[in-house]
């Protein structure tokens, strides 16, 4: 087989293939620095990222905090307006059962001040000529629509 390579300082040669002088060992020190460099950045990013995140959960934490302090001052007030609402109402009730009583014993003398009066049979005569005007009443506006109506049928006749 043919040499065609060129010669090497040690006396070797380069086969045809390798760019000379060979970079493969400068060019691999090359891509470790900016494999590195690379590195380097990602990490940066990463930990820029990382403490974004971090920040966010802290000001999230502080918002369910507050949020939580909302509902439970919220809950508070609630519970104090129902005491307070329950004290009204038992206080309406009570002077509702006064009213009640008071009315009650009223009815109740009423009543016995007129189981007395018909016990002694007081206003029997006044019930009956009251029912007797009534009923003459009713006889006479009854009798008087008759008489115009057979006045008006009696003067329509051809």
């Amino acid at each position: 087989m043919p040499d065609s390579g060129q010669a090497t300082a040690g006396g070797g040669r380069y086969p045809e293939n390798i760019p000379r002088p060979d970079p493969s060992d400068r060019t691999t020190l090359n891509l470790f620095r900016e494999i590195e460099h690379l590195r380097e950045l990602l990490e940066g990013k990463i930990d820029a990222t990382n403490a974004r995140i971090d920040a966010q959960q802290e000001l999230t934490e502080a918002q369910f905090r507050a949020s939580t302090e909302n509902v439970a001052t919220a809950f508070t007030a609630a519970k104090e307006a129902v005491s307070k609402q329950d004290a009204d109402t038992t206080k309406q009730l009570d002077r509702l059962a006064d009213v009640i009583r008071t009315v009650e014993g009223s009815v109740a003398l009423r009543f016995e001040d007129l189981k007395g009066r018909m016990d002694r049979g007081e206003g029997k005569g006044a019930g009956f000529g009251a029912a007797g005007a009534l009923i003459a009443a009713v006889v006479g506006v009854v009798g008087t629509v008759v008489g115009i109506a057979l006045a008006l049928f009696a003067f329509n006749k051809p």
